[in-house]
Order: structure tokens, then C-alpha cells, then sequence
């Protein structure tokens, strides 16, 4: 389990984020679990995201390793 928490200056916030139940790929660990909690002055907030069924190498579909931007594509440029 990996903990991650947060307390800013200002009283009454807090924040914290678990990672939980790791699977291990390629020397690689991916948490199956997450929960998140945020706690504020006159309440809490909990998310919990659970991942099951992970499938690593599998094959992609042609259209998507061989992507190309359509010839008539209009693109935008966007600053961050």
C-alpha cells in the first residue's frame, strides 16, 4: 500500500490517496485500487476506482498503430 496525503496552510482542508492491491507487470506495479479522500470544513468526499480484468499484450487493432491524420483534417494549436 502507498499513501499520499495533503494538508495545505489553510485549516480544515486535507486530502489523501491510497494505492492499494498492486499487480505486477514487466517489473512494473499497477494499483488496483485508489481511493481518494478529500475532507473540507463541513464535509467529506471519498472516490473509490477498482480495476479488474487488466490484459497486457494484446494485439491492437491496424487503424490505431498505423494512425494518420486524415489529409483534410482541420487542427487547432492549443497553449497550455
Amino acid at each position: 500500500m502507498i499513501r499520499w496525503s495533503v494538508k495545505p496552510p489553510t485549516v480544515g482542508r486535507f486530502s489523501s490517496t491510497i494505492y492499494k492491491n498492486h499487480f505486477e507487470y514487466k517489473d512494473i506495479y499497477f494499483p488496483l485500487e485508489i481511493i481518494i479522500k478529500r475532507n473540507f470544513e463541513n464535509s467529506v468526499s471519498v472516490e473509490k476506482v477498482t480495476y479488474t480484468n487488466l490484459k497486457f499484450d494484446f494485439d491492437f487493432p491496424e487503424e490505431i498503430i498505423n494512425f494518420t491524420i486524415p489529409e483534410n483534417a482541420e487542427i487547432k494549436e492549443v497553449n497550455w
